[in-house]
């Protein structure tokens, strides 16, 4: 019948070391000057150098992603080449509901889980989500708690889920 889906809460906790950690430990390889991650190789291992792939999975895996470049809705730094706007939640849930809905392989899910992890990364320890967060000191911005965050979180997690259980040849 296929491997097992595995439990919601035990996939997202038993990546954290291996995905967050590392990240948070790779974002040492950025250029200062750039802002933009150092050169490495591209997704086919074929080009050494910046490539847009690379810049946006740092972006979207250890980041939130804002509404669009350069929003004023309590934008917080005028610096667009490093901060494009505030990390919102839900923008960055919706990049997620992406690659989950494109992800033809359990691989293609990692993408999603890391956007996931970003936004419980960033929830307040009471569980509160705000509309937005300070892009330097990670504090709510706007709204808090926003319903509509906390209601596509819940709606990406189930979508996550089903995905997981469908890839895994499990449709029930």
């Amino acid at each position: 019948m296929g491997r097992q889906p595995i439990q919601l809460a035990e996939c997202v906790k038993r990546h954290y070391r291996g995905l967050v950690i590392r990240a948070a430990e790779w974002i040492c390889y950025v250029d200062e000057d750039t802002g933009l991650p150092r050169p490495s190789w591209d997704l086919w291992e074929e080009r050494y150098g910046v490539h847009s792939w690379t810049v946006a999975t740092v972006w979207a895996g250890v980041g939130g992603m804002a509404r669009y470049e350069n929003d004023s809705y309590h934008q917080i730094s005028v610096d667009t080449a490093r901060v494009p706007g505030n990390p919102w939640f839900i923008r960055t849930l919706w990049l997620a509901q992406w690659f989950i809905t494109t992800a033809t392989s359990e691989k293609d899910l990692q993408a999603a889980l890391e956007c996931i992890e970003w936004v419980a990364d960033h929830t307040l320890e009471s569980g509160v989500m705000a509309e937005q967060v300070h892009p330097y000191t990670n504090e709510p911005l706007s709204v808090s708690p926003l319903t509509w965050s906390h209601a596509t979180y819940v709606d990406t997690l189930l979508k996550y889920h089903k995905k997981d259980m469908e890839l895994a040849g499990d449709n029930h």
